[in-house]
């Protein structure tokens, strides 16, 4: 807000509250995406090439196709805009099975490729699927987890910051990670061990986990309401969950490319929540 005089304020705001919040999400979130893209992308840009063959987009637009089957068999028959749209996902389902992106463009390319979409799609299909399936796994089995019986699991974790902000993070944790007949117990040990999980609270840029077992939280991450999701999200990480966003810098166009595959799943979306499948995939893994 510009005022024309330095020393007066008017008595009331001339913004609506709820619309200046909006606002500063809107701003926060595309600082702390300007702050990823700077500090974890930008300096390991080849490596961030190499996830564009978990790009998940072909799969979800053949999964959610009304009479899929029908339109593939006859392809030519449909608009263009659905020719265009399933050619590109073919490519992306193909380069899922481990393709090279040359290679998956050059079947669409082909004359009859029309006659061959239905077979090549089912031919992708379930690496496909797989590779979608495989966002909301545990990709990683702990050894610093240890299951008590069907309603509850220990966490065994050492704490490199002060015990005030090792309770706060606790608190947090436990009031979250749990549902109506499950929870999540944290134990922080006094000695140091190799093969216990780190918790480092200060000043950070940005929160993160390293081979879900060193997590890293700025101080705020604790503090303030609208972050505090972040730790939640990144706990899920030591628990040996992977990210259910899909992120990779393109490698045709150098863009980055950032989308989430649920916006109600914390691992997925700081929007979301501890769901039900989380403590089912604990269960399985770890009972």
């Amino acid at each position: 807000l510009i005022y024309q005089k330095k020393d007066h304020f008017p008595g009331t705001n001339s913004f609506d509250i709820k619309v200046l919040m909006q606002w500063h999400k809107v701003i926060m979130n595309a600082t702390e995406q300007a702050k990823r893209w700077q500090q974890l992308i930008v300096p390991q840009v080849k490596y961030w090439k190499e996830f564009y063959k978990k790009d998940v987009r072909g799969y979800v637009f053949f999964r959610e196709m009304e009479q899929l089957d029908s339109k593939l068999l006859k392809f030519t028959e449909q608009d263009t805009a659905f020719q265009e749209k399933a050619k590109s996902s073919m490519i992306q389902i193909c380069l899922n099975n481990g393709s090279s992106f040359e290679s998956c463009s050059a079947e669409t390319k082909e004359k009859n490729f029309p006659d061959r979409i239905f077979s090549l799609y089912y031919r992708y299909k379930d690496k496909a699927k797989e590779n979608f399936d495989s966002f909301f796994k545990i990709q990683k089995k702990v050894s610093h987890l240890v299951w008590l019986d069907n309603h509850a699991v220990t966490f065994n974790l050492r704490s490199q910051t002060s015990s005030d902000l090792t309770l706060m993070f606790d608190n947090l944790i436990e009031a979250n990670w749990k549902n109506n007949d499950f929870k999540l117990i944290l134990t922080f040990a006094k000695e140091p061990s190799p093969d216990l999980a780190t918790l480092s609270i200060g000043k950070h840029a940005i929160g993160h986990v390293i081979n879900h077992k060193n997590l890293y939280l700025p101080t705020m991450d604790l503090i303030l309401p609208d972050r505090q999701k972040v730790a939640i999200h990144e706990m899920g990480h030591l628990l040996g969950f992977g990210d259910c966003y899909v992120e990779f810098v393109d490698q045709q166009t150098g863009d980055a490319v950032y989308y989430e595959l649920s916006d109600t799943n914390i691992m997925c979306s700081l929007a979301g929540q501890v769901q039900e499948h989380h403590f089912k995939e604990l269960k399985k893994t770890y009972d």
